[in-house]
């Protein structure tokens, strides 16, 4: 890594870089191991982190000022299965808890059960959009959820009230976690009003910020040179420039913005073109790469939404089911 990227000299960043990654033999997401590991060794190495982790993460005020043995990995005789994470306080070894930790990777059958079965207190810890998609699964089995984003909060304020250097530790996981999408996301500016260069690049960092849940959010993820927000024109919108993330299949979720400076919201995926003499409605394009290309757009959310992130996200998941939607029917009709 050279000493000019801003992460040179970030840790985690560093350490990560030497991970093995997941290959055909090895089916555990490496990241999601690093970042457990890593959540360990601060609930060991930080009074401040852990005990901020447990009252506001955890919401176990009365557990706040205990001290813990913490395994990861941990085979327990009380639970069926390997925990991610335990944490057993000195004085209250009734009150046992424990942590399954997950990026991407699937539940395994009853394992959210298992684990409020095996231990007096279980959460699942994983990113917004990942708890999200399993609030169902979440909602039956009883189990608690926290966030990455929760988490990321917690290290942000420990850092800040801990003592060197395990504070500027905190402070670079904290940095850490931002990177890979881990930070909760905060829509401030209006991109409408963007009068300036420096009014414009706080627009372009929350739309960055945002992109990297949408790719989660929607299932968009691509390795590479693919992995991160990019700007494009689409020979096919005369005028308009695009900010957006790809998937697989050439999906794309992003904003548009016409020559009239309004903003759009807009989705895309394709399909192969059967019958390219069959005539298309108005909401499906067809390429030259023998590709048709289904589409939705809709209005940036009013500015004055509470929750703009959250409104943006709710926009493309509607988006795609539309765009889905839309496919299908087309299928049919053929």
């Amino acid at each position: 890594m050279k000493s000019s990227i801003p992460l040179a000299k970030n840790l985690f960043e560093r350490l990560w870089r030497f991970v093995p990654r997941m290959g055909a033999i090895r089916k555990r997401e490496p990241l999601e191991d690093y970042m457990t590991e890593a959540l360990a060794y601060f609930l060991i190495a930080s009074s401040a982190f852990r005990t901020q982790f447990v009252s506001k993460a955890l919401v176990l005020v009365g557990l706040a000022d205990e001290t813990f043995e913490i395994a990861t990995q941990s085979i327990d005789p009380e639970f069926d299965g390997r925990a991610d994470l335990a944490m057993v306080p000195s004085s209250k070894e009734n009150q046992r808890i424990g942590i399954e930790v997950k990026r991407f990777a699937s539940l395994q059958p009853k394992q959210l059960e298992r684990m409020r079965e095996g231990f007096d207190h279980a959460f699942l810890l994983g990113p917004e959009t990942y708890l999200w998609k399993k609030r169902v699964e979440i909602e039956k089995s009883g189990i608690r959820a926290i966030s990455w984003e929760v988490v990321f909060e917690v290290v942000a304020g420990a850092s800040g009230c801990e003592q060197e250097p395990t504070a500027s530790l905190l402070a670079q996981f904290a940095e850490f976690l931002r990177s890979k999408g881990h930070a909760p996301v905060v829509i401030k500016s209006n991109p409408m009003k963007a009068n300036s260069i420096s009014s414009a690049a706080r627009v372009i960092d929350e739309w960055t910020d945002l992109l990297l849940k949408i790719r989660s959010e929607l299932g968009l993820e691509r390795r590479g040179q693919w992995s991160i927000p990019r700007w494009d024109t689409f020979t096919s919108q005369k005028g308009a420039s695009f900010y957006g993330v790809y998937g697989k299949g050439d999906s794309y979720a992003g904003f548009m913005i016409p020559a009239d400076d309004k903003v759009l919201c807009y989705y895309e995926e394709n399909r192969p073109d059967k019958n390219p003499s069959k005539k298309l409605p108005e909401d499906v394009e067809r390429g030259g790469d023998k590709k048709l290309y289904f589409i939705a757009q809709a209005p940036y959310p009013r500015p004055n939404e509470r929750d703009q992130a959250a409104a943006l996200l709710t926009t493309f998941r509607k988006l795609q089911e539309i765009v889905r939607a839309r496919a299908a029917d087309w299928n049919k009709r053929k």
